[in-house]
């Protein structure tokens, strides 16, 4: 994933409040969205 959409993930997350809440937003399974944030936490981790 590129960083725009990284970063307006993680902006939806907050917004949301919950990873529950962002699934239902985005019409995934909460399985998906954990696997969409641990992705956008190694990629940060790296850029470090």
């Amino acid at each position: 994933m590129d960083a725009v959409s990284d970063l307006a993930f993680f902006s939806l997350l907050l917004k949301q409040g919950s990873l529950a809440a962002v699934a239902r937003e985005l019409g995934v399974t909460p399985p998906v969205v954990t696997k969409r944030l641990s992705s956008v936490e190694k990629s940060w981790a790296c850029a470090c």
